[in-house]
């Protein structure tokens, strides 16, 4: 039998790598069906003495949010890229996940600006991209990102870690 790990696990972990790389500050977007994880979150936050740098208004993000709704959102999206921040924890599900980074994409973002920090969602949602230019965007964003997850599971996730572009695994971090 297998378990997974929550997402409060996740979250602690993504702390414990602030503390450890000694990471300050964070930006964190979620939708509504993350809630109760952005909670935890903002209360790590405070715990682990790492600032969430984008406002309130700058967090939450339409939970069915598509490409389709790039203009209505993009100030939300100009709000974040200007933040300039670093590290970037998207607590959403996918596929719309996939279309919040490609939007911050679109504002310009890029491989480089910014750490992602996640959990094994993304990595497990990575087959979902067959929009080409979708594709090279997102994978342009979470090339060398940081996704906390505790195994690759059977055939299936070794064909998943063989096609995750450079993400840096981290397998078993210490969590208080």
């Amino acid at each position: 039998m297998r378990v997974a790990r929550s997402d409060k696990y996740n979250i602690q972990v993504i702390f414990n790598l602030c503390v450890i790389f000694n990471w300050k500050n964070i930006m964190v977007i979620y939708d509504e069906t993350s809630s109760d994880s952005y909670e935890y979150f903002v209360a790590m936050a405070k715990q682990f003495n790492v600032e969430i740098v984008n406002s309130p208004k700058y967090r939450l993000i339409d939970t069915y949010y598509t490409m389709d709704m790039y203009q209505e959102w993009k100030w939300w999206f100009e709000g974040n890229v200007n933040l300039k921040a670093r590290l970037v924890v998207p607590l959403l599900i996918p596929p719309y996940g996939f279309y919040v980074t490609e939007s911050l994409y679109d504002t310009g973002m890029r491989r480089g600006d910014i750490i992602v920090l996640s959990n094994s969602r993304i990595a497990y949602s990575l087959q979902w991209l067959n929009d080409p230019i979708q594709n090279k965007k997102i994978i342009e964003m979470f090339d060398g990102a940081v996704i906390a997850t505790h195994e690759w599971i059977g055939e299936y996730g070794e064909m998943l870690k063989k096609s995750s572009i450079g993400i840096i695994l981290i397998q078993q971090i210490f969590v208080v």
